[in-house]
Protein backbone atom coordinates (compact mmCIF):
# COMPACT_ATOMS: atom_id res chain seq x y z
CA UNK A 1 0.00 0.00 0.00
CA UNK A 2 1.16 3.62 -0.96
CA UNK A 3 0.54 6.20 2.25
CA UNK A 4 0.42 9.81 0.67
CA UNK A 5 1.33 12.75 2.49
CA UNK A 6 0.71 16.31 1.54
CA UNK A 7 4.34 18.46 1.96
CA UNK A 8 3.36 22.35 0.62
CA UNK A 9 5.46 24.47 -0.43
CA UNK A 10 5.64 27.92 -1.00
CA UNK A 11 5.82 29.58 -4.39
CA UNK A 12 7.80 33.22 -5.53
CA UNK A 13 4.53 34.59 -6.12
CA UNK A 14 1.52 32.64 -5.11
CA UNK A 15 -0.80 35.23 -5.70
CA UNK A 16 0.21 36.48 -9.08
CA UNK A 17 0.05 32.81 -10.91
CA UNK A 18 3.77 32.17 -10.89
CA UNK A 19 4.35 28.57 -9.10
CA UNK A 20 7.60 28.74 -9.35
CA UNK A 21 9.09 27.26 -6.23
CA UNK A 22 12.27 28.77 -4.81
CA UNK A 23 15.14 26.55 -5.12
CA UNK A 24 15.28 26.42 -0.53
CA UNK A 25 12.05 25.87 -0.52
CA UNK A 26 12.54 22.98 -3.05
CA UNK A 27 15.66 21.27 -0.79
CA UNK A 28 13.69 21.97 2.58
CA UNK A 29 10.63 19.69 1.01
CA UNK A 30 13.44 16.98 -0.14
CA UNK A 31 14.55 16.86 3.05
CA UNK A 32 11.58 16.61 5.10
CA UNK A 33 10.85 13.70 2.48
CA UNK A 34 14.11 12.07 2.82
CA UNK A 35 14.01 12.60 6.96
CA UNK A 36 10.88 10.66 6.81
CA UNK A 37 11.60 7.96 4.59
CA UNK A 38 9.49 9.18 1.96
CA UNK A 39 9.53 9.52 -1.83
CA UNK A 40 8.53 12.61 -4.42
CA UNK A 41 5.64 11.05 -6.71
CA UNK A 42 3.71 13.89 -7.84
CA UNK A 43 3.38 17.58 -7.98
CA UNK A 44 0.27 18.96 -7.64
CA UNK A 45 -0.10 22.09 -9.66
CA UNK A 46 -3.53 24.31 -10.08
CA UNK A 47 -3.57 26.03 -13.19
CA UNK A 48 -6.78 29.04 -11.81
CA UNK A 49 -7.49 30.72 -15.46
CA UNK A 50 -5.55 28.31 -18.08
CA UNK A 51 -5.85 24.64 -19.12
CA UNK A 52 -5.08 21.70 -17.53
CA UNK A 53 -1.73 21.37 -19.53
CA UNK A 54 1.76 22.27 -18.76
CA UNK A 55 2.47 25.92 -19.33
CA UNK A 56 6.65 26.66 -20.90
CA UNK A 57 7.68 27.64 -17.58
CA UNK A 58 6.20 24.25 -16.24
CA UNK A 59 8.08 22.94 -18.42
CA UNK A 60 11.44 25.01 -17.96
CA UNK A 61 10.53 24.05 -14.35
CA UNK A 62 10.19 20.60 -14.11
CA UNK A 63 13.45 18.80 -12.80
CA UNK A 64 11.56 15.51 -11.09
CA UNK A 65 11.22 13.32 -14.28
CA UNK A 66 10.08 10.11 -12.34
CA UNK A 67 7.15 12.69 -10.95
CA UNK A 68 3.58 12.94 -12.09
CA UNK A 69 3.18 16.56 -12.17
CA UNK A 70 -0.98 17.05 -11.94
CA UNK A 71 -2.02 19.87 -13.00
CA UNK A 72 -5.85 20.89 -12.00
CA UNK A 73 -7.55 23.63 -14.33
CA UNK A 74 -10.56 25.42 -13.11
CA UNK A 75 -10.54 27.85 -16.41
CA UNK A 76 -14.00 25.92 -17.31
CA UNK A 77 -17.25 24.83 -15.92
CA UNK A 78 -16.30 21.94 -14.37
CA UNK A 79 -12.67 21.27 -12.63
CA UNK A 80 -9.93 19.42 -15.06
CA UNK A 81 -7.10 17.07 -13.90
CA UNK A 82 -4.48 15.90 -15.61
CA UNK A 83 -1.04 14.02 -14.90
CA UNK A 84 1.67 14.84 -17.24
CA UNK A 85 5.82 13.22 -16.82
CA UNK A 86 7.99 16.11 -18.09
CA UNK A 87 11.50 14.64 -19.06
CA UNK A 88 14.02 16.91 -21.15
CA UNK A 89 11.39 19.30 -21.97
CA UNK A 90 9.42 16.94 -23.34
CA UNK A 91 5.95 16.35 -21.93
CA UNK A 92 4.72 12.98 -21.69
CA UNK A 93 0.59 12.28 -20.81
CA UNK A 94 -0.26 10.22 -17.71
CA UNK A 95 -3.85 8.37 -17.02
CA UNK A 96 -5.53 10.09 -13.98
CA UNK A 97 -7.87 8.59 -12.24
CA UNK A 98 -9.19 10.10 -8.85
CA UNK A 99 -11.19 7.36 -6.38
Amino acid sequence: MIGIRRVPARSFHPTVGSGAIPPLEILRVMRELDRDGLELVAIFNPHPATRACPSPTDIQNAHHPDSVYLILSLAGDEPDLRGYRIVDGQVHPVDVRVA
